[in-house]
């Protein structure tokens, strides 16, 4: 408690502090659009829900090598790796786990049906526009996956007339290689995309030993839409390729030459979007995505398991005034995975209805009202519900709030992993629960963009943890109920018209029905990052990561992982606004730590970076 009034004092002394700076500052408006928070564009002032949003200038100026570096911005968010880029990467949202987050590329769920998570390392950074981070529960609105919040990763496509894009080659120690293309381009009523991105890393290994665990990665996304008088047809193909070594597993050497992991997956996706008239239109989606990871060892540890996902929703869009809109809809999910040798293929449907409705109750204040039934094939009827909303209660200062239930059915790997004397699925298992809210204060003028202090609180029952029992065979069991709950603050500035400069702080507290700490929970987690425009032409860019100290569970016994700080440092000069050269740093004073037990990350390295625009 003491921890979290030092903390609050320091927000409130650093808000009057630059109080008198923001005063002297022209204001500035530029209204932000989501697509994610309802489902239809809506401007970032009126979501109740926290959000952050992380553009393509924010991901270029950090010169990100991996989306897991740039959540690590986002306050409320820590990612989690299984030994640095290119390797297994994940994220826990306000103490969620990756399983309890929806995931979505351009729309399209990526989360596994074996595991329930995802993996961040297969998304290139080049191809990305934004990134929306929709925080809380959002099972009202999407279902069972986004019991924690929401992350939709938007790819690169070009709104206006003519052709765009960009050429980018990267080189460095490490063997660190990346080539990436993006053509975009809009003809009449013909929009267009492709990216291309290829990277690779090696020299280093993820465990204590001296042999390399290299990586290679080859993505392909391609867009192309369609306006045909008040319809709209978009069509979207993805396909990922992604290699990489991997050292031995529990009881076995550190250090092994044979394993390696390659991941494969393809999305395409259809949607048909029709407007009748001002006030009514409608969507039809539907996506298929399919995945397949095979292992490879000359010892027992092979492996190979595939997730399929077919998606289908229509939704109908109504605004029968400026201030009332509603949004309803209906969805069909077929989810299978299959673990070969483990687990047969097993298919799960889910089918849904959900509504809500937006009151724009005056100009600056909106309120919302949500409820989704979600009819899952093995676990019956599941309803859940949101109330969100916000108000300015002057022209700088904003109070924003939500409140909602969610639920997270089990895995396929939770229900059905067969019996062995090392571990077994549990199909007694009841789906996971929660109930929370957040409620926050948001103050910008002139050139301080945000200042944001959020609390939140959410219980959890029936928490699904996988745990040994006195034999150390694991299972997956509910826990009885599990909290988690803390404060975010984020603080966004341009100081001197030059200066960007950011800071998030998340204060953490997750800890289960017998008041213990959530694995890889820590609870202090700052970001800092400053972006210095020296010149037209060039600018400094360094950013600073802390965490604290977690947990994690070793054959059922907690041990501690010791808190650290990682700088980034970087450099940029720019060529008559088309050409682009800049240094990037990683992890400049080479600190040693893990996210993992036994999973290093690499040391310092370094890479230069062209860019060429058209």
């Amino acid at each position: 408690m003491m921890h979290k009034l030092i903390t609050l004092g320091l927000c409130i002394g650093l808000f009057f502090s630059i109080n008198s700076f923001a005063q002297e500052q022209e204001k500035e408006h530029h209204e932000e659009i989501v697509v994610t928070a309802h489902r239809i564009e809506t401007a970032l002032d009126d979501v109740g829900s926290s959000t952050v949003v992380v553009t393509a200038k924010e991901i270029k100026e950090m010169n990100a090598a991996t989306v897991a570096e740039v959540l690590n911005t986002v306050s409320g968010i820590t990612t989690l790796s299984n030994g640095g880029p290119g390797k297994a990467s994940s994220l826990l949202l306000r103490g969620f786990h990756s399983r309890h987050t929806l995931v979505f590329v351009d729309g399209v769920r990526i989360n596994e049906n074996t595991s329930g998570g995802f993996n961040l390392s297969e998304i290139p950074v080049d191809m990305i526009e934004r990134i929306e981070v929709i925080k809380g529960a959002q099972s009202a609105v999407y279902g069972s996956d986004a019991m924690g919040g929401v992350v939709q990763i938007i790819t690169k496509q070009r709104n206006k007339q003519g052709i765009g894009g960009s050429l980018e080659a990267q080189a460095g120690s490490r063997d660190h290689q990346k080539f990436s293309l993006n053509v975009n381009g809009k003809s009449g009523d013909v929009n267009y995309g492709v990216s291309y991105s290829k990277y690779s890393l090696g020299d280093y290994s993820i465990a204590p030993g001296d042999e390399e665990d290299p990586f290679e990665s080859e993505n392909f996304i391609g867009k192309v839409g369609v306006q045909l008088g008040d319809s709209k047809i978009d069509l979207m193909t993805r396909y990922s390729d992604n290699e990489t070594d991997l050292d031995g597993g529990w009881g076995l050497p550190e250090e092994d030459d044979d394993r390696e992991q390659n991941s494969k997956l393809s999305t395409t996706n259809l949607k048909w979007t029709h407007a009748f008239n001002s006030k009514l239109s409608h969507v039809f989606d539907a996506s298929y995505h399919k995945q397949e990871t095979v292992g490879k060892d000359d010892g027992f540890q092979s492996y190979k398991y595939e997730n399929t996902s077919t998606q289908l929703h229509y939704q109908l869009n109504y605004q029968p005034t400026d201030s009332l809109t509603v949004v309803s809809g209906l969805a069909h999910d077929e989810n299978t995975g299959q673990n070969e040798g483990f687990i047969e293929k097993q298919t799960i449907s889910t089918t849904a209805l959900h509504a809500e409705l937006l009151w724009k109750f005056y100009e600056k204040g909106m309120l919302t009202l949500g409820a989704r039934n979600d009819d899952h094939e093995l676990f019956g009827n599941e309803t859940t519900y949101r109330l969100s909303g916000n108000a300015s209660l002057t022209d700088d200062l904003k109070l924003h709030g939500a409140f909602g239930t969610g639920f997270k059915a089990p895995t396929v790997n939770d229900l059905f992993w067969p019996e062995s004397p090392w571990s077994t699925g549990n199909p007694d298992l009841n789906p996971e629960t929660s109930e929370g809210y957040d409620l926050g204060l948001t103050w910008s003028r002139g050139n301080i963009k945000a200042i944001d202090l959020t609390f939140f609180s959410n219980d959890v029952k029936d928490l699904i943890v996988w745990a040994p029992d006195e034999n150390y065979r694991y299972s997956p069991e509910n826990i009885d109920e599990a909290t988690l709950e803390g404060l975010e603050f984020r603080f966004q500035a341009q100081f001197a018209s030059a200066v960007d400069f950011n800071l998030n702080y998340t204060y953490l507290k997750a800890e289960d029905s017998m008041g213990e700490q959530l694995p890889h929970r820590p609870e202090n987690q700052a970001q800092i990052g400053l972006n210095w425009n020296v010149t037209s032409n060039f600018s400094f860019r360094t950013d600073f990561l802390y965490k604290g100290d977690r947990t994690e569970n070793l054959a059922g016994v907690p041990t501690t992982m010791d808190s650290y700080t990682k700088v980034n440092l970087g450099l940029a000069y720019s060529l008559k606004e088309r050409y682009r050269i800049a240094l990037q740093v990683e992890n400049a004073t080479d600190e040693e730590y893990e996210e993992h037990i036994g999973y290093g990350i690499p040391g310092r390295y370094g890479y230069l970076i062209l860019t060429a625009t058209f």
